[in-house]
């Protein structure tokens, strides 16, 4: 048996507005959010290759660190004789 359903009424349509405005908008913020953030990140099976471009790149980025990384560590075993 088939009952009449209740129009829904303004209030019962703003607190489904409201609350799938707030469910939409932090969707959307994680998608621009991972889409920004995925674009530098090469991927588990990226064909790496001698003299590729974009891992020369890569690695030309890491060098700061990489030297920052052993002059720490030259500077502690300095320090420990």
């Amino acid at each position: 048996m088939l009952r009449a359903v209740a129009p829904m009424t303004k209030k019962s349509k703003i607190v489904l507005g409201v609350g799938g405005g707030c469910l939409v908008l932090p969707l959307l913020a994680f998608v621009a959010m991972y889409a920004y953030f995925s674009r530098g990140i090469i991927r588990w099976d990226y064909p790496a290759a001698d003299y590729d471009p974009m891992l020369t790149r890569e690695a030309a980025r890491a060098l700061p660190l990489i030297k920052l990384a052993a002059a720490s560590r030259s500077q502690a075993a300095g320090k420990r004789d």
